[in-house]
C-alpha cells in the first residue's frame, strides 16, 4: 500500500506541475510550426502536435525522476517535449505524405541522433525527401534538444541513447517502405536482435524499438545528480521489457483500424487473442520485476502502471473484440492500474489528455 501511495503522489505532482509545462512547450512549437512555408510540412507538423500531444504528456513523467534537481527537471521537460515532437513529426512525414523511400526516411531520422549532442554542422535532414522548406522547424527542434540535454554526465549514457535512437530509426524506416519490400527488410533487420534476445517474437522486438521511453529515462540519467553502477541493468529493463509493453499497447488499441487501412500492426502476428494477452501480460509482469532492481523502483512502477491505465482508458480498448485482452491486462496489474484507469478516463472526458 505504501508504494501505491507514493505512486499516487507522483501522479498528482505530474498532473499539477508537469502538464502545464508540457502545454506551454507544445504551444511554443505549434507557433513555430505555423510559420512553416511548405504546405504539406506545415500540415503534418500541426497535425502531429494536435493528434499526438499525449505522447509528450506521457513521456514527460521522466521530468519527475527523483534524482533530478529542480533546474534539471525543467531542462529534461524541454528535451522530452522537443524530442517527442521530432518523433511524431517524422512519423507523419513517413506515414502520411505518400513517400516510400527508405533512404529519405533514414536521412530524416538522423535528427533523432544529432539531437543528443552539440555537433556542427547539422545534417541536411530533407536531403532525399521531396518536400524541404520547413523554415528551420526541424533544426530548431534538434537544437532545442541539444541545449536542454547538455551535461557533463551525458557521455556515460550517450551510447545507450544512440543505440535506442538507431533502433527507432530502423523501425520507422522499414515499416513505412513499400509493402512488397517491407517484410523482407524487417526480417533482415530483426534477425540479429532475435539472436541477442532469445525468446522474444520478432514483432515484440520491433515494438521495443519503437518506444522513446528508454531515451527519456537515459536522458534523465544524463541530468541526474548520480548515475550509479547499474546502467546495464537499466538498459536491460527498458529494452526490451518496458519499451515493448509500451508499443504493444499502442498497437493493440489501434489494431482494428490498422487492419481496415492495410497498415502494419505489430500485434497482428499473434496467432490468437489468447496468445496476445498471455505474451503482453508476461512482458508486463517481467518488466515489473526488472524495474524492481533499479533505484527508485516506485517511480518506474508508476510509469508502467500509468502506461497500462493510459492506453486501456482509450474507448478502443473496450470494443468487443478487445475486451478480454483488456481485462487480462488489468487483472495482471491488480487494483492500482484500475484506479488509475478511472482517473485517466475522467481526464479524457475533460479533454485534459
Amino acid at each position: 500500500m505504501l508504494s501505491q501511495i507514493r505512486q499516487t503522489w507522483l501522479i498528482i505532482r505530474f498532473m499539477r506541475t508537469v502538464f502545464p509545462v508540457v502545454k506551454q512547450e507544445l504551444t511554443i512549437w505549434r507557433q513555430q510550426a505555423q510559420q512553416i512555408p511548405d504546405t504539406l510540412l506545415k500540415e503534418q507538423a500541426l497535425a502531429s502536435l494536435q493528434a499526438k500531444r499525449f505522447h509528450a504528456q506521457g513521456g514527460a513523467i521522466y521530468g519527475l525522476y527523483p534524482a533530478l534537481s529542480e533546474t534539471a527537471q525543467t531542462e529534461i521537460l524541454r528535451f522530452i517535449v522537443a524530442y517527442q515532437t521530432i518523433s511524431d513529426y517524422l512519423d507523419n512525414l513517413c506515414d502520411r505524405a505518400g513517400v516510400e523511400d527508405a533512404k529519405a526516411f533514414r536521412q530524416l531520422h538522423i535528427a533523432m541522433d544529432e539531437a543528443f549532442t552539440l555537433e556542427k554542422p547539422l545534417s541536411d535532414y530533407y536531403r532525399f525527401y521531396p518536400f524541404t522548406e520547413d523554415g528551420g522547424y526541424l533544426v530548431s527542434l534538434v537544437k532545442g534538444c541539444q541545449e536542454a540535454l547538455a551535461s557533463p554526465a551525458l557521455t556515460g549514457v550517450l551510447p545507450v541513447l544512440r543505440r535506442y535512437a538507431e533502433r527507432y530509426a530502423n523501425l520507422q524506416t522499414y515499416k513505412h517502405i513499400r509493402k512488397s519490400e517491407r517484410n523482407a527488410a524487417m526480417q533482415q533487420w530483426l534477425q540479429p536482435l532475435m539472436a541477442e534476445y532469445p525468446g522474444f517474437r520478432p514483432w515484440e522486438l520491433a515494438a521495443a524499438s519503437g518506444s522513446t521511453l528508454g531515451i527519456f529515462y537515459f536522458a534523465a540519467l544524463a541530468k541526474a545528480e548520480h548515475q550509479g553502477s547499474w546502467l546495464s541493468e537499466a538498459e536491460a529493463a527498458y529494452y526490451p521489457w518496458v519499451n515493448a509493453f509500451h508499443i504493444l499497447l499502442d498497437y493493440f488499441i489501434d489494431r482494428l483500424e490498422d487492419v481496415e487501412n492495410g497498415d502494419l500492426n505489430l500485434v497482428a502476428d499473434y496467432v490468437t487473442d489468447v496468445e496476445m494477452a498471455e505474451r503482453m501480460t508476461f512482458i508486463y509482469r517481467t518488466g515489473r520485476e526488472q524495474i524492481g532492481k533499479l533505484p527508485f523502483p516506485n517511480f518506474h512502477r508508476a510509469v508502467l502502471d500509468g502506461l497500462l491505465a493510459m492506453y486501456l482508458s482509450d474507448p478502443k480498448a473496450h470494443v468487443t473484440i478487445n475486451q478480454k485482452t483488456t481485462e487480462a491486462l488489468l487483472a495482471a496489474g491488480g487494483w492500482y492500474p484500475r484506479f488509475l484507469l478511472r482517473v485517466i478516463t475522467m481526464l479524457r472526458r475533460k479533454q485534459v489528455i
